[in-house]
């Protein structure tokens, strides 16, 4: 459902799933901390081929957002910040629900928007599904440890300054 509210010369669009395409038991569990985040392999951004299990060694923040979504958009000066303060001990890998691949390449390139981008094309993407994102909306962030394991679970990653903290400082230093 695409709801289109107009006021003046600005409009708000908001995007809501109506229903699952999958059958309640085929549904996989919701995310929870302590859980080891479900594997995935997709396309970047860049034309990489990747999987989450590839990022092991090192905390991940997965950040899922869509250009049309405002408080997204309102997520990447943080994200830009960590990206800064955490660099070499953190990865950012960003799953966008755009299904329109130009808006999500556009929105990738001018705010440069750091870490890895993907995007999974929509509510029951694969990896939406997989972590069942249509359930949590967005924006949405789920931060993995160096292990594998969700150690968090948030609406933005500014919310989860001091589980980021944790993850990088609990996290087997490089060699070097």
């Amino acid at each position: 459902l695409r709801l289109v509210i107009g006021r003046g010369a600005g409009t708000l669009q908001v995007s809501l799933p109506l229903r699952s395409p999958w059958g309640e038991t085929a549904r996989s569990e919701a995310p929870r901390v302590g859980a080891t985040a479900a594997n995935f392999q997709a396309t970047t951004f860049e034309g990489e081929t990747l999987s989450l299990a590839d990022l092991r060694g090192r905390p991940v923040l997965l950040d899922f957002w869509a250009s049309w979504c405002p408080p997204c958009r309102d997520q990447v000066i943080p994200l830009k910040r960590m990206a800064v303060d955490y660099a070499g001990r953190l990865q950012i890998l960003g799953v966008s629900l755009d299904t329109d691949e130009k808006a999500f390449e556009a929105f990738v390139y001018n705010h440069h928007l750091p870490g890895r981008q993907i995007r999974d094309g929509g509510w029951f993407g694969p990896i939406a599904s997989l972590y069942r994102v249509a359930d949590a909306g967005l924006p949405c962030v789920i931060l993995i440890d160096a292990e594998g394991r969700i150690t968090a679970i948030g609406a933005g990653p500014a919310g989860l300054e001091e589980d980021i903290r944790r993850a990088v400082a609990a996290a087997p230093k490089e060699p070097g």
